[in-house]
């Protein structure tokens, strides 16, 4: 059943305070705006504003604000900026650190991938296209913590040198002359991400980014670098 024109006029009045809010309430409600509408609204604008009547008000005005100043109008989304100490999760983030707490060793969550590489590997070279790409990606370093039961992204420096383990899987083989041949041209990735961090459209542009170093043999050694516009 629908709700009464009276009874929305009269939640329209209320305080957001009065509605439960709280202050990573409003700091999410902040950004999501941002994103969907390309309106930058102040957490303290919004509670400054009292009421939901006033709010919307608020939020028009910043979308007006920043049409006239925006002759060419952009894509609306996050922009850079100075990042908060703790910066909040998305609504999905928020929704999978949950399940992930309820169920602290389940792997269902996991996102493993496997990349084959068939030629003749250079682990060196790879070792330093996977620390450009995590030096390069923030999400690749960042990890989830709870400050009082609420979640927020902890991000790592970028680090000097991304460790890659290996494996020699070749003395398995038979016969000999297999292994020797298997040992010198195949070769696996095995990367496994959080869905929390990544999706199937995400794996994509990793491997992507992840060849265009790895590929070119000048690229990560220090004699060019990989262009990449964020």
């Amino acid at each position: 059943m629908g709700r009464s024109p009276r009874r929305h006029r009269r939640d329209a009045g209320l305080a957001w305070g009065a509605l439960g809010a709280r202050p990573e309430t409003v700091r999410a409600l902040a950004e999501r705006i941002d994103e969907e509408l390309g309106a930058r609204v102040e957490p303290a604008g919004l509670l400054d504003a009292g009421a939901l009547e006033g709010m919307t008000s608020l939020v028009r005005g910043a979308m007006a604000a920043g049409k006239a100043a925006a002759p060419v109008a952009g894509p609306a989304g996050p922009r850079a900026g100075a990042r908060p100490e703790r910066p909040v999760l998305s609504f999905a983030q928020q929704r999978l650190w949950f399940m992930q707490q309820i169920d602290a060793d389940t792997t269902l969550y996991n996102v493993p991938t496997v990349l084959r590489l068939r030629s003749a590997f250079d682990h060196d070279r790879l070792g330093r296209a996977l620390t450009a790409l995590v030096a390069r990606h923030e999400v690749l370093r960042t990890t989830y913590r709870a400050s009082s039961g609420v979640p927020h992204q902890a991000v790592a420096a970028a680090p000097g040198e991304f460790p890659l383990p290996s494996t020699d899987l070749s003395a398995a083989a038979e016969p000999a002359a297999e292994a020797a041949r298997i040992a010198a041209e195949d070769h696996h990735l095995v990367v496994t991400f959080h869905h929390i961090a990544i999706d199937g459209w995400s794996v994509e542009i990793f491997f992507r980014e992840l060849a265009e170093p790895y590929g070119d043999p000048a690229a990560g050694s220090g004699s060019r670098a990989t262009p990449w516009t964020p």
